[in-house]
C-alpha cells in the first residue's frame, strides 16, 4: 500500500497512510509460520522479524522498520532495553488499557522488556511463541500464533504507531 497519491493537478503528492486493518491482515498472512529466535526471515521469525516484514510488506511504517530494525537477531538484544527505548522515539506510548486492534504490547520476560505481541482485535493477541506446538508434528518448535490475551499476561509496554489510521 505504500505510495503516494494526489489529485493530478498539481505537484504535491501526499503519502498514503495504511489503515490498522491493512496492518492486522498482513501480519495474519504469517499466522502457522515457523517461529526463529534470531528472526529476520522473510517468514516466520521472532516477534521482532514478524513485525519488521509485515510493517515492510503493509508499507507507509518505514520509521518504525527502522526504529525495530538495529534490534533484529538479538534473542536478547545488548542492551536490554533498547527496544523499548527505540519504540517510545518512533510510537506513541499509551496505556496497555488503552490498546486498540492494531497497537504494540510489550512484555517482560525474566523481567526484561523483550517480547511483541500486535492486538489484531479487542482481547485478541498475534505473536512469534516459541512454546507453540506444531499442529502437524505435537511438538513444540513454536510458531507465529494468534489467541485470547491469556488473563495471567500482563504487558508492561503499549504503543500506538503514529502512522497507522
Amino acid at each position: 500500500m505504500s505510495g503516494f497519491v494526489g489529485d493530478g493537478t498539481s505537484d504535491a503528492f501526499y503519502p498514503v497512510r495504511p489503515t490498522r486493518a491493512q496492518f492486522i491482515a498482513e501480519l495474519r498472512k504469517s499466522i502457522g509460520e515457523p517461529y526463529n529466535k534470531s528472526g529476520g526471515q522473510a517468514c516466520g521469525g521472532n516477534c521482532l522479524g514478524r513485525l519488521i516484514h509485515s510493517a515492510r510488506e503493509t508499507g507507509g511504517l518505514e520509521r518504525l522498520v527502522a526504529a525495530a530494525e538495529p534490534h533484529l537477531g538479538h534473542a536478547l538484544p545488548p542492551n536490554r532495553f533498547a527496544l523499548l527505548l527505540a519504540l517510545r522515539r518512533h510510537a506513541h506510548e499509551i496505556k496497555p488499557s488503552k490498546a486498540l486492534p492494531g497497537d504494540l504490547l510489550l512484555f517482560n520476560v525474566g523481567g526484561e522488556p523483550r517480547h511483541l505481541a500486535v492486538i489484531t482485535e479487542p482481547g485478541v493477541i498475534l505473536h512469534a511463541d516459541a512454546g507453540a506446538r506444531n499442529p502437524k508434528t505435537g511438538k513444540a518448535s513454536g510458531l507465529v500464533v494468534e489467541h485470547a490475551l491469556p488473563s495471567s499476561w500482563r504487558p508492561t509496554h503499549a504503543f500506538r504507531i503514529p502512522e497507522l489510521t
